[in-house]
């Protein structure tokens, strides 16, 4: 099955905590990270981008302009 779009989406990655993110929050969680690379990729795969990050928790915040169809989209690594 393939995901749906509904046009180009702008994403930023950030390390660290949320400092004045623009948009609404949309999703945070604490994940346990027991590989020193993670990989972001959309739902086709076709765009991949991988991060090494220190074993342990890592809280991932994300925040977006719309919660159905965001133009932008902003996500925070940081650690727990």
């Amino acid at each position: 099955m393939n995901a749906a779009v509904d046009g180009p989406v702008h994403v930023s990655v950030f390390d660290g905590e949320p400092n004045g993110p623009s948009g609404i929050h949309y999703f945070t969680a604490s994940l346990p990270i027991s590989a020193r690379k993670i990989i972001l990729h959309d739902p086709n795969e076709e765009v991949q981008l991988s991060f090494r990050r220190p074993l342990g928790d890592l809280t991932v915040t994300v925040f977006a302009d719309s919660g159905k169809f965001p133009d932008f989209v902003e996500i925070y690594l940081g650690s727990v």
